[in-house]
């Protein structure tokens, strides 16, 4: 069964390292993606591209998305991060055998974004469909350029920062409790009776009575105490955990990109700017 595997990632340099790892193991090139392609660039980095060249490569990575048949929703997220600046490596994987190892090599965790977080952020992000240029090449509107209309009007268009939260692991505190023998000694008192037989010499008349001879036993029995063990178990303390929730505010710092537009009358020789807005939300 075939699948596709996509990451998004911040650099170029990074996703190219992604490539040729899954290349290493053995994955032809055919069917691995990565928009923009890096491998045009001929060694030029982010800062190093002109304006229109990275708009126009960014457009062309954007219409090649529709090649991948991803769903709409997860379009609409590689989109928008395509015109962040981020690159999109996409990997068709045919045996579930390397679907593991794949998912590894592209889950760089100090470089590949949460694509969870992402699919929340840009929620509200534009999607683009494909669209078919005079010469049957798609092209699509990338964030922070001009695009005239039919009628000729100018869209101004300007970026928004959303800013979402995630809930993460930061360790654990575990109580364990375990039986421990320890040996204790305790003194008592114990009581005993023993029986002795007394001989005393007696001399004195006989009574008629005691004429009468008949059998008699007497009888007497010895008696001892002795120690008798029980346990009683008792609670001495109780230990539990818990958790006091503490908030506090961070500043986000990041850059959004908008339109400027310019106004140019030759009737009078004017140029009269006009400057976008930009804006930014947080998540509560």
């Amino acid at each position: 069964m075939q699948r596709a595997v996509t990451a998004i990632y911040r650099s170029h340099a990074v996703a190219d390292l992604v490539r040729e790892d899954l290349e290493r193991l053995g994955l032809a090139r055919g069917n691995i993606t990565v928009l923009p392609d890096s491998a045009t660039m001929s060694g030029a980095t982010d800062a190093s591209l002109s304006t229109n060249t990275a708009q126009d490569r960014v457009g062309e990575a954007i219409d090649s998305l529709h090649e991948l048949d991803l769903p709409e929703d997860d379009t609409r997220t590689y989109q928008q991060a395509l015109r962040n600046g981020d690159y999109v490596v996409s990997v068709e994987v045919d045996d579930d055998a390397d679907l593991a190892r794949i998912q590894e090599i592209m889950r760089r965790p100090e470089d590949a974004y949460d694509l969870d977080e992402l699919d929340t952020r840009y929620s509200a992000a534009t999607y683009a469909p494909r669209r078919q240029t005079s010469r049957g090449v798609g092209a699509d509107a990338t964030m922070g350029t001009t695009q005239s209309n039919e009628d000729g009007a100018v869209k101004v268009v300007e970026e928004q920062l959303h800013v979402g939260k995630r809930e993460v692991e930061r360790g654990a505190v575990r109580v364990r409790s375990f039986v421990r023998e320890q040996p204790v000694e305790t003194d008592v008192q114990l009581r005993s009776t023993r029986v002795f037989v007394d001989r005393r010499p007696v001399d004195q008349p006989v009574s008629p009575g005691d004429l009468q001879l008949q059998e008699r036993v007497i009888e007497a029995r010895e008696t001892a105490e002795e120690a008798v063990v029980s346990k009683e178990g008792r609670v001495v303390e109780e230990i539990a955990l818990r958790k006091e929730a503490e908030t506090h505010t961070e500043t986000i710092s990041d850059t959004v990109r908008h339109t400027d537009v310019e106004i140019e009358d030759e009737r009078t020789g004017e140029r009269t700017p006009l400057t976008g807005g930009t804006s930014g939300s947080g998540a509560s």
